[in-house]
């Protein structure tokens, strides 16, 4: 599953909780969506087939702007410099790094670096409050599954940073308790 999808598939879970903002911004820049000439992930396509409308068009991709389907926005910018996904769900403001992956198992486990990478953009962010609550995303495949008692490491707990596993089917697990 690529990076993009993994991103706005979290967005639309956390879009659909009780307490969630209206809003949620996935920051996808032209790597997201091509490698080497080739389309790894056809953003625009995607959220059409999902059911987004894309209702303002903003930034020099044809991908970004912000789409809406019922009273939810997804607004997608090239700007991450706050993390892949941003919302606000009841007080706490949700900062996620996502990452691709196998949905099923493979030779190795080429996870972990993406894992560890996204752990280190996570503790390297410009600004933190006491409501952030900090994400790790990634597919929810047989070897990620696993992953799942990274976050119950004491300085995952200490730094607070949960991992999440991301479905194709739009279920996410791990999320930690977003109320109050």
């Amino acid at each position: 599953m690529p990076e993009g999808e993994v991103a706005i598939r979290l967005a639309f879970y956390l879009l659909n909780l009780p307490t969630a903002s209206q809003s949620v911004t996935v920051c996808l820049d032209r790597h997201h969506v091509q490698s080497g000439g080739k389309i790894v992930f056809p953003a625009r396509e995607f959220m059409l087939q999902e059911g987004r409308m894309l209702v303002e068009q903003n930034g020099k991709h044809s991908w970004l702007g912000i789409y809406e389907k019922q009273r939810h926005r997804l607004i997608i910018s090239a700007n991450s410099r706050g993390g892949d996904v941003i919302a606000e769900v009841g007080k706490k403001h949700v900062r996620a790094e996502c990452k691709r992956g196998n949905l099923e198992r493979s030779a190795g486990n080429p996870e972990n670096k993406l894992i560890h990478e996204a752990i280190g953009q996570l503790m390297t962010v410009e600004e933190y409050a006491e409501n952030d609550v900090l994400l790790v995303a990634v597919p929810s495949g047989t070897s990620q599954r696993a992953k799942l008692v990274w976050q119950r490491r004491p300085l995952m707990v200490k730094v607070g940073i949960s991992l999440v596993l991301v479905g194709r089917d739009g279920a996410v697990e791990g999320l930690p308790n977003l109320s109050g």
